[in-house]
């Protein structure tokens, strides 16, 4: 898809290679019993420290780490590793390390930390991440329009603006033609750059621009009305019921429909917007570090159109843009294990799912038959 396979590079920190320990001992001679590989792939590495120059009292560490860890690896359903004739602290570092393998296996976008709690004590916190891959989000409405206007595919139409209406008035995916929407302020500016340069440009050229601006910013209106109706989420089970696909291509549509379907009954009040971390800013000094951050409605919204010169130079403008930025606002959760532990609502699976929805949405009004 061409909208999220934009070349949109965000420069990121280096990090550092991992190297293997070297041995000054003397290798013993080896006899071939076997394949070596078999029982080279059987060992596991554990992990090395280097010792800090002030250690936390061991008595209080592992009290409020084991007791946290238990809750953790409670809460994830995994075994915990028998660390009991290790001397500390190497026994709260490879306990550590093994539970954070076990939940890298069960979600892989997670890292888990070690901090101080409230009372000073110490507590396991996890916090889990959707890598949104620097793609760019943009779900086109114009091709829609055009499917609802063909008498053949109508119903395949009516289904995903059932999908439209949900994205736009349940999860809130931010549209092109709001005036406070990201994309509302680049294409102001491309339209102003059109008209400017009505001397420089060739007239068809021009022509054709001018006309595809108009023909986002009109039929961009009507199907944000449509979509706007809420007719087209109080009817989304019974189309969805009530369709029987004959094709491959309907066959998707209904896919698609039931996918979003899902996500809003397994999660009513959930919004782009629901496990976004603020930033905070405390004075004027900190004002360009969030002009680094690439928000979440800069790269998720509706747009006119993923096609033509004009999508083409809208790419442009917002690649240049992000590519100037180090860092990106994507969906987090942050869960401390401690008696306050609670299951509800310390997941991101809807944000998951809701981008890989968007994912094959756009996919299909890509590729419209």
């Amino acid at each position: 898809m061409d909208t999220l396979s934009a070349d949109r590079r965000i420069r990121r920190k280096p990090e550092q290679a991992a190297r293997r320990a070297g041995s000054s001992k003397e290798q013993n001679a080896l006899r071939s019993e076997g394949f070596i590989a078999n029982n080279f792939i059987k060992y596991r590495f554990l992990p090395v420290y280097e010792q800090a120059e002030i250690i936390p009292h061991k008595k209080e560490v592992e009290k409020g780490f084991f007791k946290s860890l238990s809750i953790l690896a409670e809460a994830h359903h995994f075994s915990l590793l028998d660390v009991s004739d290790r001397p500390y602290p190497y026994n709260i570092l490879l306990a550590h390390w093994d539970a954070s393998q076990q939940l890298k296996g069960i979600k892989a976008d997670i890292e888990l930390s070690l901090v101080n709690d409230e009372n000073n004590g110490y507590e396991l916190v996890a916090t889990e991440t959707v890598s949104t891959g620097s793609n760019l989000y943009y779900i086109p409405v114009l091709p829609l329009y055009q499917l609802l206007g063909d008498r053949r595919h109508r119903k395949c139409g009516e289904l995903l603006l059932s999908v439209f209406a949900y994205l736009y008035r349940v999860a809130a995916v931010p549209y092109f033609r709001n005036d406070e929407s990201y994309l509302s302020y680049h294409y102001e500016m491309l339209s102003e750059w059109v008209e400017d340069s009505i001397t420089e440009m060739d007239e068809c050229d021009y022509l054709t621009n001018l006309s595809a601006l108009r023909e986002a910013a009109y039929y961009g209106d009507i199907m944000q009305r449509k979509m706007n109706n809420p007719c087209h989420l109080a009817h989304f089970n019974e189309r969805v019921k009530r369709f029987h696909p004959l094709s491959i291509f309907e066959h998707k549509c209904l896919g698609v429909a039931k996918d979003a379907l899902d996500i809003w009954q397994k999660y009513p009040d959930s919004t782009i917007y629901s496990h976004i971390e603020e930033p905070l800013y405390s004075d004027d000094d900190d004002y360009d570090n969030r002009e680094e951050l690439i928000l979440i409605n800069e790269y998720i919204s509706f747009i006119a159109g993923t096609e033509g010169s004009i999508y083409q130079s809208l790419s442009e403008m917002i690649n240049s843009e992000f590519n100037e930025k180090m860092n990106i606002q994507e969906p987090t959760v942050t869960v401390h294990y401690n008696d306050n532990y609670k299951h509800e609502n310390n997941t991101i699976e809807f944000e998951r799912n809701l981008l890989l929805l968007i994912d094959d949405l756009c996919f299909l009004l890509n590729n419209l038959p």
